[in-house]
């Protein structure tokens, strides 16, 4: 399409009929230059942008402009000139047609200054000359070729076989064109052909579509390696040909239609992604005989990896731990270094209610800026929450925490213990860098439980009744039962009818038990016999002893110890039995045997020592186990020692038995006999030991060398010691203070 060209023409139209109104003007050329004759040319007034009619053009050889309707026409002449004359204001296309050349269609304003003058306004048209391509293109092993598409590439120039294989394509612009055939089943085939000027009818070679028998090559096991964000994904694919040889890789990695990376080795191949997120890559391959294989696979591009993992009470555990992503807890920001090999977790100012268990070689740096991350000096992240905030097991790489206040809660258990850390087989590649380690009071202990009273002896036997004439065996009366038991009565005198005394009443058990009684005489009365003594009292039970006052390390934990408990009291001893009465021997009467002894009382059970208070709860700022961590400028502080636990009383001892009552029969002419003794209390429960009081170390180390610059401590009052046990047994010792460092 030409240009606006104000330039009159050359030479006058011939035959302008002059009329009030614009006058438009020009010339119709074709693509040289040269003048195009008999184009038929229509202008038409347009109204809101739309033409109010459609126009037939007038044909003709006039180059006088016609007027019919709202549309005129006007055909130019043998120098390609047109003119429309007597033109209103306004809007108007302008089209133009001519055989053999491709129309063309343009819109023109006539502005009302022009319209008011008669001013003339010119124009040139511009039109490209079209010609025909004839052919044929037929299908191997078939008879009819319909269907078969034919285009001229890179164009919208498209025809259609019918049967024969014939097609053609119209209105084509001149020039040098290349043709393709394509039919699904077939391999395409290429012609190429020359149009040089309007009306050509060019043949173009023949074209002849060979069934496509090639097997396509196959491509499959495709990888592609997740990767961050800034990082190449590594791709790779096995591809295969049944028919011959895979000679092109090709991959477009973000699916959009373009093939960004091609190789005619492998399909192995990196790729750089701009931004996180999910991906389709597809890999074509191409085999000898033109085949092609189509395969895609996922990709998945994850953040980049931070340089370390950031911490601040305001973020979320569920995101990526990066500057703009940060975790909220302090052991969470621990594991992603660790799965994501990083050596550095960065921490804000704030509190964090949590247990942190340090991961070798990861450093933690805390009391940074919330926002922009910067350092503070004297600021610190504050762990707390627990008895227990901060652990350290197996630390042997180099791992740096600072700029941390580790505060232990008080110990709301009996016993228990507050450390602000615990490090437990570790080296010194361990160091702390400029934070407070702070212990909270140590757990107050509990007393120990009293001793149980002894159980009373059993009471001795009563003695059995003599008789005044008869001849029988009369046994004294058993002892009873107890810790020791009761001697046994004596038998009466008499009692074979032979004149024979009573027997003496047994000694009680144990040493001192009582004597028995000694037995009557036969006689005319028989004599009584004599009581048995008392057994003797136990002994009280010894003072419990007091534990070590350093506690004790169990696994990773300090434990405290138990003061002794007190020891149990003695039980009572028998008491003798009595003796045996003597029997009746006469002349003038009947003889008769006397009355037997009753049996001793069996001594009280010894009551049982109370047990030992145990000791209070620890206060320490570092509980170093087989480690020797390293702490530079450092400020360490303790709270209380918990204080010991009282040592509980012993039990009180059992009561002895009584002792049995001796026979009383027929006492003016037998003997009585004699009572039994009373048995022996059992001796009373010693006192428990109180416990210590708990200690207050600012370090407190067993098996490792913890080594300090710079470090100032702030200790506690160690526990005070529990009272020993009272007030039966003998009171035990106070528990020591615990001692500080």
């Amino acid at each position: 399409m030409g240009l606006l060209d104000q330039t009159p023409p050359t030479e006058p139209l011939s035959g302008i009929e002059v009329r009030e109104g614009a006058v438009l003007s020009g010339t119709v050329l074709d693509t040289g230059g040269r003048p195009a004759p008999d184009a038929v040319l229509a202008l038409e007034r347009l109204e809101g942008g739309l033409s109010a009619t459609v126009g037939r053009a007038l044909s003709g050889a006039s180059a006088t402009a016609d007027k019919s309707g709202d549309v005129r026409s006007a055909v130019s002449d043998r120098a390609g000139r047109f003119a429309f004359a007597g033109l209103d204001a306004g809007t108007y296309l302008l089209t133009s047609s001519l055989r053999d050349h491709a129309g063309d269609s343009r819109s023109l304003e006539i502005p009302p200054g022009v319209a008011a003058n008669a001013e003339t306004t010119f124009v040139d048209i511009q039109l490209v000359p079209t010609g025909t391509f004839l052919g044929n293109a037929t299908l191997e092993n078939a008879v009819d070729h319909t269907g078969t598409v034919v285009y001229l590439e890179g164009t919208s120039y498209v025809a259609v076989t019918d049967a024969a294989g014939d097609y053609s394509l119209t209105g084509v612009p001149v020039g040098a064109w290349p043709a393709r055939a394509m039919r699904a089943g077939y391999l395409d085939d290429t012609a190429a052909g020359s149009l040089v000027a309007a009306g050509d009818v060019v043949a173009l070679p023949a074209m002849f579509l060979r069934l496509n028998a090639n097997i396509p090559p196959v491509a499959s096991a495709l990888t592609a390696s997740t990767s961050a964000e800034g990082d190449a994904t590594s791709f790779g694919a096995v591809a295969t040909d049944a028919d011959g040889t895979v000679v092109l890789y090709e991959w477009d990695f973000e699916d959009d239609g373009v093939f960004d990376w091609s190789s005619a080795a492998n399909a192995n191949a990196l790729h750089v992604y701009p931004s996180q997120g999910q991906y389709l890559a597809k890999l074509r391959v191409t085999d000898d005989d033109g085949g092609i294989g189509l395969a895609v696979v996922a990709v998945t591009v994850v953040p980049p990896v931070p340089l370390a993992i950031f911490v601040t009470p305001t973020g979320d555990d569920g995101d990526s731990g990066g500057l703009t992503s940060p975790v909220k807890t302090i052991s969470h920001g621990l594991a992603l270094a660790q799965s994501l090999m990083l050596d550095q977790v960065l921490v804000t100012e704030g509190t964090y209610n949590e247990v942190v268990f340090l991961i070798d070689g990861i450093n933690l740096t805390g009391g940074l800026a919330a926002v922009t991350w910067a350092e503070q000096p004297g600021v610190y992240s504050v762990v707390t929450g627990s008895t227990r905030p901060l652990r350290a097991q197996a630390i042997t790489s180099p791992t740096t925490v600072r700029g941390f206040e580790v505060i232990a809660v008080n110990a709301a258990s009996a016993s228990g213990v507050s450390i602000a850390v615990t490090a437990t087989d570790c080296s010194s590649a361990l160091v702390f860098q400029d934070c407070r380690l702070r212990g909270g009071n140590g757990g107050a202990a509990l007393g120990g439980t009293p001793g149980s009273t002894g159980a009373a002896g059993g009471s001795g036997s009563t003695g059995l009744p003599g008789s005044c004439d008869g001849i029988y065996a009369c046994p004294g009366g058993a002892g009873g039962a107890g810790a020791f038991v009761g001697g046994t009565g004596g038998f009466a005198g008499n009692q074979l009818g032979n004149g024979s005394s009573a027997g003496a009443g047994a000694s009680g058990a144990g040493a001192p038990g009582g004597s028995g009684g000694n037995g009557g005489f036969t006689g005319d009365p028989g004599s009584s016999g004599a009581n048995g003594q008392n057994g003797a009292n136990g002994s009280n039970g010894a003072a419990g002893t007091l534990a070590p006052a350093a506690g004790q390390i169990v696994g990773d934990a300090w434990l405290p110890n138990v003061g002794g408990a007190g020891g149990n009291g003695v039980g009572g001893y028998g008491g003798g039995g009595g003796g045996g009465g003597g029997g009746q021997e006469c002349t003038f009467c009947d003889d008769g045997v006397g009355n037997s002894g009753g049996g001793g009382g069996g001594g009280g059970y010894g009551g049982m020592g109370g047990s030992g208070g145990l000791s209070g709860g620890a206060s320490f700022g570092l509980l170093a186990i087989d480690a020797s961590p390293v702490l530079n400028d450092c400020l360490i502080i303790t709270g209380a020692g918990g204080s010991g636990g009282p040592g509980a009383p012993g039990g009180s001892g059992g009561a002895g038995g009584g002792g049995g009552t001796g026979g009383a029969n027929c006492l003016g002419e037998i003997g009585r006999g004699g009572a039994g003794g009373q048995g022996g209390q059992g001796g009373q429960g010693g006192g428990g030991a109180g416990g210590h009081g708990g200690p207050s170390y600012g370090i407190w180390s067993q098996g490792g060398a913890p080594a300090m610059s710079g470090t100032t401590f702030m200790i506690g009052m160690g526990g005070s010691g529990g009272a020993g046990g009272s007030p039966n047994g003998q009171t035990g010792p106070a528990g020591a203070s615990g001692n500080t460092n």
